[in-house]
């Protein structure tokens, strides 16, 4: 076969891949689910010196341990709108609903969404499909559909 005498090592390689897998011990779950304040704290730091899109990460991280940990339903929201501030404070209106909307109920949500629903409302309505569309993935990750207009 042409791959084989080509490429052995990548042939290899690919193979010790395929057969490879990763354990992870309770120890070191602990340990990062431990990182869970730090990360609260690095975020509002940066949240109060305005640097909105570092604090974000720290936030966005916070939403996936948040979960991975399993803790409570109130500490989720709480960091789903941390990240919908940062958004909210750079003017990125619909990001921000996205990430609220994660728990609408929730009265932080509410609340936050209260704030920005006269910027939504301004804001031009659609003509075509073109744009950027976001779903939850879980783990403060979204999978993003982007659709262009015919030129």
């Amino acid at each position: 076969m042409i791959i084989q005498r080509k490429y052995p090592f990548l042939c290899a390689l690919l193979l010790l891949c395929a057969t490879a897998r990763a354990e992870i011990t309770e120890q070191q779950i602990e340990a990062d689910c431990a990182k869970i304040p730090v990360l609260a704290s690095q975020g509002e730091q940066l949240y109060k010196t305005q640097k909105y899109a570092k604090a974000r990460d720290a936030f966005e991280q916070l939403a996936a341990w948040s979960e991975s940990c399993a803790l409570d339903d109130n500490a989720i929201a709480t960091a789903y709108n941390n990240v919908a501030l940062t958004w909210i404070r750079e003017g990125e209106w619909r990001k921000a609903r996205a990430w609220l909307m994660l728990r609408p109920n929730d009265s932080k949500s509410i609340y936050n969404l209260k704030l920005i629903k006269d910027k939504l409302s301004a804001l031009p309505p659609p003509v075509s499909a073109a744009g950027e569309y976001w779903r939850y993935a879980g783990r403060a990750s979204w999978n993003v559909l982007s659709v262009k207009a015919f030129p």
